[in-house]
């Protein structure tokens, strides 16, 4: 990476991983946004009168409590999930920062996670999937623009770069034992 015999870009310096723990603790503050509300609101319970007109239908000695414990259970269960991913990728981005090996172990792990579950997910619901795949970005795209560009585009790919760069041997070395 010389050119004349300066110093373009060192990948494994320390301002570098300094600059990349920032950018990962900014992503993963960025998926903060989209937690489920942990309190019920006039959506969620709109959504449960839905859910239990529809439901009713097929069974109808279920109870409207016991139908609206069953959805908020599985919105804490989601909430709790959701959170604890965007913890674990917080302190691994401190924890990078610190430049401290199990940081950088744990952001690698999480990615892969991370990676794994998003293939998982799209190759399970959707058999054709290239087939259906642009239909779908084409109409998600007009509503929800943001959020297909911030999750399905730009974390993804932040994910791979982040495996990349940390399995690097130069910045590898970088990282302390403990």
């Amino acid at each position: 990476m010389k050119k004349g015999g300066i110093k373009l870009f060192d990948i494994s310096s320390i301002k570098t991983i300094h600059i990349f723990a920032y950018c990962t603790i900014l992503l993963w503050l960025s998926f903060l946004i989209y937690l489920p509300p942990f309190a019920p609101t006039p959506n969620i319970k709109g959504l449960i009168e839905e859910c239990y007109e529809m439901y009713s239908l097929d069974n109808p000695d279920v109870l409207k409590q016991d139908l609206e414990n069953r959805i908020n259970k599985s919105t804490y269960f989601a909430y709790a999930k959701s959170f604890f991913f965007i913890l674990v990728g917080i302190i691994s981005g401190v924890l990078i920062y610190r430049q401290k090996r199990i940081g950088r172990y744990l952001a690698i792990i999480l990615c892969l996670v991370m990676l794994a579950g998003r293939a998982y997910s799209f190759l399970k619901g959707y058999p054709h999937i290239f087939d259906r795949l642009y239909a779908l970005y084409v109409l998600a795209l007009s509503q929800y623009s943001f959020r297909i560009i911030h999750n399905d585009i730009i974390a993804p790919i932040f994910f791979i770069i982040s495996i990349v760069f940390l399995f690097n041997k130069s910045v590898s070395e970088k990282f302390k034992i403990t």
